[in-house]
């Protein structure tokens, strides 16, 4: 089979190939775009995976589009859902990195891996998912059985599970630079959803797979979210890793909206959680007991607060006293500032 794919004598020049193939090109280049700008962390990686997965599937149906061979179609057809099922759990995988509130449960993002990865191995084997290569206008094309109806069911509704949740997160989000990220990244999705339209040719019906079109369009809106309002607010550039863990003291970086984004080692031995337990939660799910002052979460540029004394509960229960500094980044507009509090245990000396 493999001499067959190689072998130019069993492919045919076409017009239907060069709109997808410089398409799945653009995309993957987006994705390693954002790796190097965003640099390597949990969102960023996530995008590049979904940006993968789209590319597998547009470079695939390019050569399928061209090959004059059935069967090398249909090698053709396998390789692109390789890719195709992944696009749906990818996206899943990247709102649960990039959003704050309503990111999707990890078992949930599992569950729509396995189901994906069946719908993929589904599509090699003969006569479970592709039943048969239709020739169209623009070249062969994959027809799906009955099991196609459900694969496609499941997989736009993952993807509208998805854009739920981005909607939920922007009306939830106050006036901030996450906000503005999300709302360009929602309607990026909704573009690039419109491609789902690529699915209607494998149930018999005649229509052009012109999915490359809002696909290209996702990668403009989707590079221009990325370019002005970043995916994290608070990266790793902040402040260098190493130094961060080897504080003595507790760090924790809160956002605009009194999100802990960043804690550091003593951080998580003071209150005794996991970065897991602590990142996405309020500053209260840290100190249990613990009375914040309301002024804490109103510093403006120029203010700090040092050494406030505060008792609070950790993990285990026990009754700790802390004294608090707290300042804010540098930054212009209000909603986009960090609070950077640094804790200091002093309940022995106490």
């Amino acid at each position: 089979m493999i001499s067959r794919v190689l072998d130019p004598d069993n492919y045919a020049l076409s017009i239907y190939m060069a709109p997808t193939l410089i398409t799945g090109a653009a995309v993957l280049l987006l994705g390693g775009l954002v790796l190097l700008r965003e640099r390597v962390t949990r969102v960023s990686l996530s995008f590049a995976l979904l940006t993968f997965t789209v590319a597998i599937w547009l470079t695939a149906f390019s050569f399928m589009y061209v090959s004059a061979d059935e069967q090398v179609a249909l090698f053709w057809a396998r390789a692109g859902y390789l890719g195709v099922p992944f696009i749906a759990s990818a996206t899943h995988t990247f709102a649960s990195s990039v959003l704050k509130y309503y990111r999707p449960p990890a078992r949930l993002v599992l569950l729509s891996w396995t189901l994906m990865g069946a719908a993929s191995l589904g599509a090699a084997w003969d006569n479970v998912l592709i039943v048969e290569m239709r020739r169209y206008s623009w070249g062969y094309y994959p027809i799906f059985g009955w099991l196609g109806a459900l694969f496609v069911l499941v997989f736009c509704g993952i993807l509208v599970a998805s854009l739920l949740r981005f909607w939920l997160e922007f009306r939830r989000s106050p006036p901030s630079r996450h906000r503005r990220r999300i709302s360009w990244l929602m309607v990026a999705f909704s573009a690039g959803y419109v491609g789902a339209v690529d699915f209607v040719p494998v149930f018999g019906v005649p229509l052009y797979p012109f999915g490359y079109l809002p696909i290209f369009a996702f990668i403009l809106l989707a590079a221009y979210a990325v370019w002005v309002y970043r995916l994290v607010d608070i990266t790793p550039a902040f402040a260098a890793n190493q130094i961060i863990e080897t504080m003595s003291e507790a760090l924790l970086v809160l956002d605009s909206a009194g999100v802990i984004r960043l804690v550091n080692r003593a951080a998580r031995d003071l209150f005794g959680y996991s970065s897991a337990e602590l990142v996405g939660k309020p500053l209260a799910a840290a100190a249990r007991g613990a009375d914040f002052p309301p002024q804490l979460y109103q510093l403006e540029r120029s203010d700090t607060i040092e050494d406030l004394e505060m008792p609070f509960f950790n993990r285990e229960g026990d009754l700790r006293t802390i004294t608090l500094s707290a300042s804010t980044t540098q930054e212009k507009r209000p909603e986009d500032r960090a609070l950077v509090l640094v804790a200091r245990d002093v309940t022995e000396s106490k």
